[in-house]
């Protein structure tokens, strides 16, 4: 077998002859991408090897482009597959498809998608690891489609319209591949979301993480990993800190804490989504922030009592409970959460989930650097 880099940056099959481009931007930009790309195997050589033995190798796509994929009137996502293809193309890292698929959004022109696409494979997965790959495998993702694009180019030489159509998408593939290591647009930040229960603080962590195009690490889903994804009658974190050994709580904001750092090595912006209810919980997310040397915020969500109690019934309705298990949540974290007096005013905000939308995302915009919207369609 060839070796680890040679195996993941080696071209496609009947790529070689098209490495010669054209222009000489197109050629300095893939030699330019590859160098990098080689560079990047050697240096994440450990977690490709961890990934392997953790699973994350499997039978995938292997060309997931956006003319592959499409979704039915019924929202059903349907992706054609590469039947064709020889299980060497298809076998990898899962990441490297997903990774292919955000780079083609990019390349139409839509970063935000992409960076969105990436976070939420991550979230679904609880893949947040595959951060520290995921520019290599959308860099080696851009340079094997230039190539392709090189060889179309020769190929349609007689054609001198569509080979040069075929040459300028090269070019713009070239260009992408090489600017994969470049950082995204927003700077990066470290948003914590916390509150009492049933305030919506989940459902605004899905919306800010929209608007910031950034990750977000849920503290119920990480639990629910750690145990194996089995559901039990500790509903929420108040209840399941105390069901389990002492210092599971620990465990879980420690991961919480561990995923974000995965991100955040990439250069992008996370969010934490729990209950931060005490000093010692939101001081975990602050000192991670100082660990990267990036700006820190605590979301205090909150609503009106009414929505509150109409949340935490429509919780218990939703499980199958008793409306006073819910309701004594609600009660034992009053009665334990500590007000983030601890934090300046710039470290801090309160997001009133009751508020209209548009007045709430006034808030968000005013303190977190959110995509512009010329670059959002």
């Amino acid at each position: 077998a060839p070796p680890l880099h040679a195996a993941i940056a080696q071209p496609p099959p009947n790529a070689a002859a098209s490495a010669e481009a054209p222009d000489e931007a197109t050629a300095r930009a893939l030699a330019r991408a590859e160098r990098w790309q080689l560079e990047q195997v050697e240096r994440s050589e450990a977690l490709l090897v961890e990934r392997a033995a953790s699973g994350r190798l499997r039978d995938g796509h292997g060309d997931l482009a956006l003319d592959r994929v499409f979704v039915a009137g019924d929202r059903e996502v349907r992706v054609v597959s590469r039947l064709d293809a020889a299980p060497a193309v298809r076998g990898g890292d899962v990441c490297a498809d997903v990774a292919a698929f955000a780079s083609a959004l990019a390349a139409e022109g839509r970063s935000d998608h992409a960076e969105l696409f990436l976070a939420e494979y991550a979230r679904a997965a609880g893949d947040y690891d595959a951060f520290g790959l995921v520019d290599l495998y959308a860099s080696l993702a851009a340079s094997t489609r230039a190539r392709l694009e090189l060889a179309c180019a020769r190929v349609r030489a007689p054609d001198e319209r569509a080979s040069a159509a075929s040459a300028a998408a090269a070019r713009r593939c070239a260009l992408l591949a090489v600017s994969a290591p470049l950082r995204p647009l927003l700077p990066p930040v470290v948003v914590a979301i916390g509150g009492e229960v049933a305030t919506g603080k989940t459902t605004a962590a899905k919306w800010i993480a929209r608007r910031v195009g950034a990750p977000f690490v849920t503290a119920d889903r990480v639990r629910s990993e750690l145990l194996g994804g089995r559901r039990d009658g500790a509903h929420h974190e108040v209840h399941w800190e105390r069901a389990y050994a002492p210092g599971f709580g620990e465990r879980v904001y420690a991961e919480v804490v561990r995923r974000a750092r995965a991100v955040l090595a990439s250069g992008r912006p996370v969010l934490l989504d729990g209950c931060f209810r005490s000093r010692a919980q939101r001081a975990l997310a602050r000192a991670l922030a100082r660990e990267f040397g990036h700006p820190f915020l605590f979301v205090e969500v909150c609503a009106t009592a009414e929505a509150q109690r109409a949340r935490l019934l429509r919780r218990a309705r939703r499980d199958g409970e008793p409306a006073s298990t819910w309701l004594e949540i609600a009660r034992a974290l009053r009665r334990e959460w500590e007000p983030p007096v601890e934090l300046p005013d710039a470290e801090r905000m309160r997001l009133d989930a009751s508020a209209p939308r548009a007045e709430l995302v006034a808030q968000v915009r005013a303190r977190i650097p959110t995509w512009p919207r010329e670059l959002t369609g």
